[in-house]
């Protein structure tokens, strides 16, 4: 998390499906708990003191159900990947992925969004991972 920096793009997963993207408004900053955090009823006992990125978040009209792409993944593993030799995420709060597996599941969702601010959000998160593509506008 402290490597997030203002302008970053992270990739939302939740429920086996990619929910949406986030845009970094901030770099990563020292911060206290959140009240709403320390209201929670949760089992995890957080600590007081920890990390912040403010975000703007772009959700999906339709989440990318990572079930379809677990072959692709499995097929395409590689070492400290996100993803397991299975295609199946590790379970971490916050980790590095590669741009070819970028590149692969915003092409996935793009193909399923019907807004053109959604589709335009998508096509900047391939271009900064590297993706040589023809816009398209659906």
């Amino acid at each position: 998390m402290t490597e997030i920096r203002k302008g970053d793009f992270i990739i939302h997963h939740a429920s086996t499906a990619i929910q949406a993207v986030g845009i970094a408004t901030s770099d990563c900053y020292e911060s206290q708990q959140p009240r709403a955090l320390k209201d929670a009823k949760t089992d995890v006992d957080w600590d007081n003191d920890g990390y912040r990125v403010d975000v703007d978040y772009v959700d999906f009209d339709v989440p990318l159900d990572m079930r379809t792409c677990k072959s692709w993944l499995a097929e395409h593993w590689t070492q400290n990947s996100a993803f397991n030799r299975k295609g199946m995420g590790k379970q971490q709060y916050m980790c590095h992925v590669s741009n070819e597996h970028v590149l692969f599941l915003m092409e996935q969702s793009l193909k399923h969004q019907r807004r053109t601010s959604v589709k335009e959000i998508i096509e900047r998160v391939m271009v900064q991972a590297g993706g040589r593509f023809a816009s398209r506008r659906h």
